[in-house]
């Protein structure tokens, strides 16, 4: 397995942002040819991708390897066939693997490549953990209720462990081909299920929240996936879930039982949120918070965790330090805000001037409405220590943000896609792009903090599962306060 810019020349790909490809043991960096592995094809096909026979092909090969929060991928043509690990410091030459597309990043003063953190094993001392601090104040949010679930004829399904009762078929979102989401979305109500997988368990989902992810993927064709749709093989909707456990994989599910109550994410490469039950791999699920609804907890994976990594992992966040959210009334940005100040930091925040007190009741110490003063203006030079940007200028690294960051330290991290060539930093600054992975363990850290009311999740608007269209329509505006849900069944 390689890491690296995909070799367009080699692959016939071109502007693609991801930086992930794979290529078979054995062959020099910069080629990526047809192989196999172990008698199955990886082919050059899979530059930038993470498809799920190549992924977990890898994956189980040991290629993949996981060491102090990073995951990396090791072997090359010219190392020994003992995987090897990176420490997670974000040095020079370091990548990391994600099972989504990823952007290569950069570091100015170190011309690192930074990608997405993989967190430690569940199990590791070095799980991220979070000091104590004041709790925020708290403000209801509104919920809708959906109609009931259509009853279906029943089987069993087997299982390692005693059968749950499902349904032989159910509503699901899916779409047949790539293209507009207001147009390929269809709501399935034959949709059937698919075997687990050893390590996976099987959900009645109650609740599920909506992401750009979830139409970007269907209007620009997600090349990463490797594969395509069809009316034979629909492709599933939605990440962000919360639900309860009717199944369990034979393999490695340790900590879960059936009837658990549960939120993660589902896998990009397979993603099924959007429907009345999905095949999670319990590394990326965690323990429903009991102070939250499903509605609530379906609304905090996606944007909680990418917020939690970006200043816990990448921004080394740390108490009286000054944090500055570019976007705070984002999905992401409005976590930001909870996570920095349940961490000790001061929050500065940009939003537009009807979204300020919203962001204040958040604990956001100073708001700076960017359609009347710019930040870059407001800010004095060198005060800020990490500067998150929630994808909304991510170009600003190349001017405001290397005046506005400490010296030497200043760290900016953006979520965003910049359309100009970085620049050298002029002040020992680091400038680190990134894409979020889930895990378990970022899940648990942030259930902490919600059970200690440190965090809420900010909701938008709750829409049934068959107005998924209208919920879609909404995220794509990119105006919503707060995460969109989808309520697929009753609590």
């Amino acid at each position: 397995a390689g890491i690296g810019k995909p070799p367009t020349s080699e692959t016939g790909v071109s502007n693609l942002d991801y930086f992930m490809w794979i290529k078979p043991p054995g062959e020099s960096d910069g080629e990526c040819t047809s192989g196999t592995v172990s008698g199955k094809s990886v082919s050059a096909t899979a530059a930038g991708s993470f498809f799920d026979e190549g992924f977990h092909l890898l994956w189980d090969q040991g290629y993949f390897v996981r060491e102090q929060g990073m995951a990396t991928i090791s072997g090359s043509s010219n190392s020994s066939s003992q995987p090897t690990t990176a420490p997670d410091n974000g040095s020079s030459n370091q990548a990391t693997s994600s099972p989504s597309a990823t952007p290569t990043a950069s570091s100015s003063s170190q011309d690192s490549t930074v990608g997405t953190v993989a967190p430690a094993d569940i199990s590791s001392s070095e799980a991220p953990t979070t000091p104590p601090a004041t709790p925020i104040a708290t403000t209801a949010t509104p919920t809708t209720t959906a109609a009931p679930a259509t009853t279906t004829p029943a089987i069993t399904t087997p299982a390692a462990t005693p059968s749950a009762t499902v349904p032989a078929t159910f509503l699901a979102v899916q779409y047949e081909s790539f293209g507009n989401p207001l147009e390929e979305i269809k709501l399935n109500r034959q949709a059937k299920l698919k075997p687990l997988r050893p390590s996976q368990v099987r959900v009645k989902v109650l609740s599920a929240a909506v992401n750009p992810a979830d139409f970007l993927t269907i209007q620009d064709g997600a090349s990463f996936l490797g594969k395509s749709p069809s009316p034979e093989s629909p492709f599933g909707v939605g990440l962000d879930m919360a639900g309860i456990i009717i199944e369990l994989g034979n393999g490695d599910v340790e900590g879960f039982k059936i009837g658990d109550a549960v939120y993660g994410l589902s896998e990009i490469t397979d993603a099924g949120a959007f429907a009345e039950y999905a095949n999670l791999d319990v590394k990326s699920i965690a323990k429903k918070p009991a102070n939250m609804t499903f509605n609530e907890a379906a609304g905090v994976p996606g944007t909680g965790e990418t917020s939690y990594q970006v200043l816990v992992n990448y921004g080394k966040l740390q108490v009286d330090q000054r944090l500055l959210i570019l976007g705070g009334s984002s999905a992401c940005g409005m976590f930001a805000i909870q996570i920095a100040k349940a961490l000790g930091a001061e929050v500065i925040a940009t939003c537009s001037a009807q979204n300020m007190e919203l962001l204040k009741s958040l604990g956001a110490d100073q708001v700076i409405d960017y359609t009347q003063e710019k930040w870059g203006d407001v800010l004095a030079e060198h005060s800020v220590d990490l500067i998150y940007d929630c994808g909304m200028e991510p170009d600003s690294w190349n001017d405001e943000a290397q005046k506005t960051l400490t010296r030497a330290s200043g760290i900016f991290v953006t979520i965003g896609r910049m359309t100009d060539a970085p620049v050298e930093a002029t002040s020992g600054v680091t400038l680190r792009q990134v894409y979020m992975t889930s895990h378990r363990t970022y899940l648990e850290a942030l259930t902490k903090l919600i059970e200690a009311d440190k965090i809420k999740t900010i909701i938008a608007s709750v829409h049934p599962l068959e107005n998924v269209v209208e919920a879609i329509k909404r995220q794509m505006t990119r105006h919503a306060k707060g995460k969109i849900i989808i309520q697929v069944a009753k609590e």
